[in-house]
């Protein structure tokens, strides 16, 4: 790959603010031995890719060596020289039959209503300027692609190469993401990039706060606090949700880690507090653990590093020594008004994670289902009347009412908004939710918190209405868990 700026003499400043390649006198005085040298030498990669930065963007291209034999410039002019039409926003470009196949970028195209191009920023996808990459001597628009990036965005994000992310027409390969997130002296953020390894790894156990080791709450809480952290972060200092002044509870990442941060402070007394005999109400932990898959540098870094002096951990039984923590659930089971109030579920998601999720959450309502069944024998002995079957899911979501989160647990989990639950079903005790009902957030500070409520089928079997994608044979029978068991194989971790 060839990374540097072989195009930016070419750029002149207009007047007005305006920005444009060299035209008429200025495109002639360049001499052609001078267009030659400027373009990326031959090497043996058929992409080439580089950025070029400009007053108000920068961009990223991808094409073959071919395509820069014909020398080409940026014909680009900012809204305050050439301010849009008014009243026209654009119109779909269909591409020719020739074109088919050619992708210029990987945002949709527009025109204005006079044919002019839109310049959109690839980041925050609003429009920055009107113009195009041209062919110099036709001045025809370039076949290959082309990513731009405005100026704001340059400011505040950062790619993230480790996150994944591009791909297809997308020219970068990773995420962007806050620049909060990186260091100055590394390329990549600072969340999570651990690869979970196997889903026939995969662990799913189901505790009881009462039962978790007194010596191992603060690990636990520890373990689940950083993981809040990270899918919080990962999910909202993205260009998608800072960008969107209408949907986004926070805008600045000061928030963004402020709220993560109370959030959790809250979250963790759910882990540390048993509030079962003083509210009839028990507390679960939830755990989803796999064995990690590092990287073969992280493999032979993790070795150099370790010692034959180094003490050895103390054994756990919660998380394991030698596992790492790929899901949670925080849950609270109301005995009385056969309740299950998800406080957290990370992640909630899509793809395999939703299944593995899924997965998580059918161990949970058994082992909900399994200790109600012993309550209630222990409660008939005592001549004491049943606990009520588990007839209502519910949670609590921060997100607004059109992000894509509620979207999904309305439209991939089954749940309603809680008002139109009650109307649904009139006999709901509606003080058995929020914010009648204490939870781990005061009433004052559960303003622009929806309640989501899902109907559960009661007694066994009511979990395999939470279906997986996919079952965990065929998850396992995909080819990338094959060849991750030869790998392991191979290392000799597996027989």
């Amino acid at each position: 790959m060839h990374n540097g700026n072989a195009a930016s003499w070419y750029y002149q400043a207009g007047t007005s603010g305006s920005y444009e390649s060299a035209e008429d006198e200025s495109r002639d005085a360049v001499p052609q031995a001078q267009w030659s040298s400027v373009l990326p030498p031959e090497s043996e990669t058929d992409t080439i890719s580089f950025e070029t930065i400009f007053p108000f963007d920068h961009s990223l291209f991808s094409a073959t060596n071919d395509d820069f034999l014909e020398p080409y410039a940026h014909v680009y002019a900012c809204f305050v020289c050439e301010p849009r039409a008014a009243g026209s926003p654009g119109e779909d470009v269909k591409p020719s039959e020739k074109d088919k196949g050619k992708a210029t970028t990987f945002r949709k195209r527009t025109k204005r209503a006079d044919g002019t191009n839109l310049v959109a920023c690839d980041v925050c996808l609003k429009d920055i300027a009107s113009g195009a990459v041209l062919t110099v001597a036709t001045d025809v628009e370039v076949g290959f692609a082309v990513e731009v990036v405005c100026a704001s965005c340059t400011q505040k994000y950062r790619r993230c190469s480790d996150c994944g992310g591009g791909g297809g027409a997308r020219l970068g390969v990773g995420k962007w993401r806050a620049k909060e997130l990186f260091s100055e002296t590394r390329k990549t953020c600072k969340l999570t990039h651990t690869r979970l390894g196997l889903l026939s790894d995969m662990c799913y156990d189901v505790w009881a706060v009462s039962e978790i080791p007194t010596d191992e709450k603060d690990y636990v809480s520890d373990q689940c606090g950083a993981m809040f952290r990270n899918t919080m972060l990962s999910g909202m200092a993205i260009p998608e949700v800072m960008e969107n002044q209408q949907s986004a509870m926070a805008q600045t990442f000061p928030e963004m880690d402020a709220m993560a941060q109370n959030g959790w402070r809250a979250l963790q007394q759910l882990i540390r507090v048993d509030v079962e005999e003083s509210r009839a109400i028990r507390r679960y932990v939830a755990l989803r653990t796999c064995i990690p898959n590092p990287r073969k540098g992280q493999r032979a870094k993790a070795a150099k590093e370790s010692t034959p002096t180094d003490p050895p951990e103390p054994v756990r039984t919660v998380i394991q020594n030698g596992k790492e923590l790929a899901g949670v659930i925080l849950c609270e089971y109301d005995l009385v008004n056969g309740t299950l109030f998800f406080a957290l579920v990370m992640p909630w998601a899509t793809g395999e994670t939703y299944d593995a999720t899924t997965i998580l959450i059918q161990e949970l309502l058994r082992r909900v289902e399994d200790d109600r069944a012993m309550l209630n024998d222990a409660r008939l002995l005592a001549n004491l009347p049943p606990y009520p079957e588990v007839l209502h899911v519910w949670t609590m979501m921060f997100f607004k009412r059109d992000s894509r989160m509620l979207y999904h647990l309305i439209n991939r989990r089954g749940f309603c908004p809680l008002d139109e639950y009650v109307l649904k079903y009139p006999d709901t005790n509606r003080a058995a939710f929020a914010p009648i009902r204490p939870v781990y957030l005061p009433v004052e500070r559960q303003e622009g918190w929806h309640i989501l409520v899902r109907r559960q089928t009661p007694g066994y079997g009511g979990d395999l209405e939470w279906k997986p994608k996919q079952s965990a044979e065929q998850m396992q029978g995909k080819r990338k868990e094959l060849r991750g068991q030869a790998r392991r194989v191979e290392r000799g971790e597996l027989e």
